[in-house]
């Protein structure tokens, strides 16, 4: 991740540079003054400096005379930002090694940033790349070099050979039997003549229909039931008689 140094006295103005930058994916370091401005930078090795100017103990113009001519810190961009806008300061900066020279009232955030990314850009682009090792594909394989082994082609028998032959299933036998051709008769049922005279074996029911019944026998059977009387103490039980009321 790109680091980025920022010295500024001003506390709450170095706060708002600081979550800008972080939004756009910078790693941010902060110091107050050029002194300890000067420590965090040896220390972390930022890749990009932006410094204020008028600061306590150390200045912004001291600071980045000691970074141009130290063998490590030398190569890192820098940006300075102040109130100042005199054309003498500028040209000292920029005669101290300051990549960019901007003055706070007349620059926003955007632009501040946007001189970010075209510094470290600008950077990225003056890096050489590193060389890549090319390699000689017909050239003769070394002792350090790998070989790979040569493979010994393989011969492929038929699909029939591999495959087993299938196991033969047994097959079951169920008896037949034959079916009736002609279905067999029902059996015939004994026809009884109602007017035939009875045989020997057949037995012969009285008739009761001429016969008649005497009257005697049936006035028995339509006598009078004898009649229950209640005992008078059990009625007296469920119903009590209402005592005669007594005369005045």
């Amino acid at each position: 991740m790109t680091k980025i140094l920022l010295v500024e006295d001003d506390l709450n103005l170095g706060e708002i540079y600081k979550a800008r930058l972080e939004a756009e994916g910078f790693q941010v370091l902060v110091a107050k003054d050029g002194e300890e401005g000067l420590m965090v930078a040896k220390a972390n090795q930022p890749d990009l400096l932006i410094s204020d100017v008028m600061m306590p103990r150390v200045s912004g113009m001291e600071m980045l005379e000691i970074i141009k001519s130290s063998a490590n810190l030398k190569n890192m961009k820098v940006i300075m930002l102040t109130a100042l806008n005199q054309n003498t300061d500028e040209e000292r900066a920029k005669d101290l090694g300051a990549d960019k020279y901007l003055v706070k009232s007349q620059v926003t955030l955007e632009d501040i940033v946007t001189a970010v990314h075209e510094l470290l850009s600008e950077s990225s682009a003056a890096a050489p790349a590193p060389e890549m090792p090319t390699t000689d594909m017909n050239a003769a394989p070394t002792e350090n070099s790998f070989e790979a082994p040569t493979s010994t082609p393989i011969n492929i028998q038929s699909a029939e050979e591999f495959t087993p032959p299938a196991p033969e299933m047994p097959t079951m036998e169920t008896p037949s039997s034959p079916m009736p051709t002609e279905m067999s008769a029902a059996p015939e049922m004994p026809t009884t003549d109602m007017n035939a005279a009875p045989t020997d074996q057949e037995e012969v029911l009285p008739n009761y229909s001429n016969q008649s019944v005497p009257m005697n026998d049936m006035s028995a059977r339509s006598a009078p039931m004898p009649s229950y009387r209640i005992p008078t103490n059990v009625i007296n039980d469920i119903n009590p008689p209402t005592p005669p009321s007594p005369s005045v």
